[in-house]
């Protein structure tokens, strides 16, 4: 027995019979009929549709070879697309029978002239759209090939600009320091870090400071501030590439108080403002190339330039990574669809496993700068895992992933998620156990003589999922360690179980300074175990642990400062209640987490919308919290830069069903809770 994709395949020699044919005999698990069945496959003579997973390789003998791993096969009945089990008849047909509603038992010829007609592998089950047709129509929009271009040296932005524009405009207020011949940080009077520039990268940011924001009382004026950056700081200089200003997200705040410890999660009346109130709006600068009379955008790291226009129209934030760029004399000639389908399934292949399978949402071109030196067309394809055998109700974590078009990459291909890669040495995922985490938090001598304040760090990943969730709690630690400010200190990589956030919190989650959830999520909850809600599944708050986490929690022993769940749509905001129209969309906002802030947390951060494994956004808060950025603040801040989520369409929420702005982008998706009503 052996396993190969999602399908069982029992292995064993056929009979050498011209008068009867080698099968095949598979278990699958049920599949999700509406969707699969419904989509255009391929046909074979006119009579089935089949599809197949990666492990097929045409037999040389006409009969089942023992690789032969096929997911599902249907014919046309009566006009309508039916699943049929069952023996091929002396035709070759299917003859239809009961199917089982759990497994799929069928039995298949094996013809050479089938698998000339298959050029797709698994890619093509249970899509949302038909990859190949996609393909060939971004070959036909650019039959001639897509230019690549080379970056220039120079970083326009100047360092008297970051300087006057940081700290909210109050440059008198900062202190410069610089930590190399390129790069160049900011303090304020308290020591924190409010911008810095980096002219080797070509890269500059300015840290809003949410604390002091007021609200917005007119509508912003990005275009304004626009101007002023491209010809006061000469942001934007003039190349082959072209730029269009966008509106982007707002930063939108609501604000509620305890209620009283008696009745709690009931509905009262504690809200200081009717709704939300804008403190922040974003503008974007999208760059793009023009091909064959299309828009191409540019995609990755190395091109972004996002400005937050707060209070007076005033310049807040700015997150910049800019290089200008000449287009090269050579084009890059697209690949057969089929080969270019052979490179998307090879990236796609580690997210998958015998009971996980992926499947594409989107594929488009884009022109992928990593910030070195070129800007070169790359196929950027969403995708996202699923279990054919569960109708799952959580919203997983999606896939980003960047495939070259035209064959090898010109320079190498960050690969997503990985752009703030940090320290090495970090240490293997390990069953939780409260004798082992007892013993590792012993303060030792050495420790204690330590002049930097000690924070611990806690990462807590589920279990029977992808390896990219280990990879986002790894980067988060890599950028904690190298702080000069702060003594970061690992004590515990564990893989998930509902008990540690309940029965053994205080071993555990409530045992550290720092926690970080990686996991799939939905409105108020998240996983343990892979992306089911139907195993390990944690709600909040019913599934925490009594009186909530923090300092006072625990008889005045919680250690719990701040929580980063880093899981899809785990904090659903007004709007979204609103938006499906809840009768009481204020308490099934707030009252789910007054009893997590009750134990004296400082804040927890999540996302209200979707999330990408290939996202930076807890490696680069990691970051900047490592430099000395607030908490809060260095969350919000790297998930409204982060380049993953940049110029994608919308998306359907999965709480709401509605369309929505995608991963986040459309609205500030970030709910950050303050205990006691304390400015973060």
């Amino acid at each position: 027995m052996v396993w190969s994709g999602r399908c069982r395949v029992t292995r064993f020699k056929p009979p050498v019979n011209e008068a009867s044919p080698g099968f095949v005999t598979l278990s699958l698990p049920l599949l999700e009929l509406n969707e699969l069945f419904t989509r255009r496959l391929f046909w074979l003579d006119a009579t089935a549709i089949w599809a197949r997973n990666a492990c097929v390789t045409a037999p040389s003998d006409g009969y089942a070879h023992p690789d032969l791993c096929v997911d599902a096969v249907q014919k046309k009945y009566k006009g309508k697309y039916t699943l049929t089990c069952g023996l091929p008849s002396s035709s070759g047909d299917l003859s239809p029978v009961p199917c089982h509603k759990r497994a799929i038992s069928t039995m298949m010829r094996a013809s050479n002239h089938l698998f000339h007609l298959l050029t797709l592998t698994s890619l093509v089950v249970a899509q949302r759209m038909d990859p190949n047709a996609t393909i060939s129509s971004l070959h036909n929009d650019q039959g001639d090939g897509v230019d690549h271009y080379e970056s220039q040296d120079y970083m326009p932005l100047t360092v008297p600009f970051v300087d006057g524009h940081s700290n909210s405009g109050a440059p008198e207020n900062t202190s410069m320091r610089r930590h190399s011949n390129s790069k160049v940080f900011f303090y304020d009077e308290n020591h924190e870090v409010v911008a810095f520039i980096d002219q080797a990268a070509a890269q500059a940011r300015i840290f809003p400071d949410y604390g002091a924001l007021k609200p917005l009382t007119a509508p912003a004026d990005i275009k304004g501030v626009f101007v002023d950056l491209e010809h006061q700081g000469r942001a934007f200089p003039p190349d082959d590439t072209r730029i269009e200003l966008v509106e982007g997200s707002s930063l939108l705040g609501s604000e509620g108080v305890l209620p009283p410890t008696e009745g709690y999660g009931t509905v009262a009346r504690r809200w200081n403002d009717a709704g939300n109130t804008t403190y922040l709006t974003l503008g974007t600068v999208r760059r793009f190339v023009e091909s064959n009379s299309a828009k191409i955008p540019v995609c990755g790291p190395g091109s972004q330039a996002s400005f937050g226009v707060g209070h007076e129209n005033k310049l807040v934030s700015l997150s910049y990574q800019w290089r200008a760029a000449k287009k090269a004399c050579k084009k890059r000639k697209p690949l057969p669809a089929n080969k270019v389908l052979e490179q998307i399934d090879e990236a796609l292949e580690k997210y998958r496993s015998p009971c996980r399978s992926v499947r594409i949402k989107t594929i488009d071109l884009c022109m992928y700068d990593s910030g070195a030196r070129y800007i070169q067309p790359v196929y950027r394809v969403i995708a996202e895992p699923f279990d054919p055998s569960k109708n799952s109700t959580t919203s997983v974590k999606q896939i980003l992933e960047y495939i070259p078009f035209g064959g090898d990459a010109i320079e190498p291909i960050l690969p997503p998620g990985q752009a703030f890669s940090g320290v090495d040495g970090d240490e293997q995922a390990l069953q939780p156990n409260t004798v082992d985490i007892s013993k590792r938090s012993l303060l030792n001598y050495f420790d204690a003589r330590n002049s930097k304040p000690r924070i611990t760090v806690g990462r807590y990943v589920v279990r029977n999922d992808s390896d990219g969730f280990v990879e986002d709690a790894r980067n988060f630690w890599s950028n904690l360690a190298p702080s000069t400010i702060y003594e970061f200190v690992r004590k515990g990589f564990f893989w998930a179980y509902p008990r540690l956030y309940n029965k053994d919190a205080n071993f555990f989650v409530n045992d550290v300074n720092v926690a970080l959830t990686e996991a799939h999520g939905k409105f108020h909850g998240f996983t343990t175990y892979d992306a089911t809600a139907a195993i390990d599944f944690v709600n909040i708050p019913s599934d925490l642990a009594p009186g909530g986490f923090g300092p006072i929690s625990n008889g005045g022993k919680g250690q719990l400062g701040y929580w980063f769940i880093d899981a899809c749509e785990v904090m659903p905001t007004l709007t979204d209640f609103e938006a499906i129209k809840d009768p009481n969309p204020q308490g099934r906002t707030f009252d789910p987490w007054w009893p997590v802030f009750r134990g004296g947390i400082h804040a927890v951060l999540s996302w209200r919308t979707s999330a990408l494994f290939a996202d930076n956004t807890a490696a680069s808060a990691a970051q900047e919290i490592a430099l000395g950025r607030p908490v809060v603040q260095a969350w919000l801040d790297a998930a409204q830069a982060d380049p993953a989520y940049r110029g994608r369409p919308t998306y359907v929420g999965g709480g709401t069903g509605l369309a929505d702005w995608p991963f986040g982008e459309g609205s500030c998706n970030f709910q950050v809770w303050a205990h006691q009503g304390q400015s973060q």
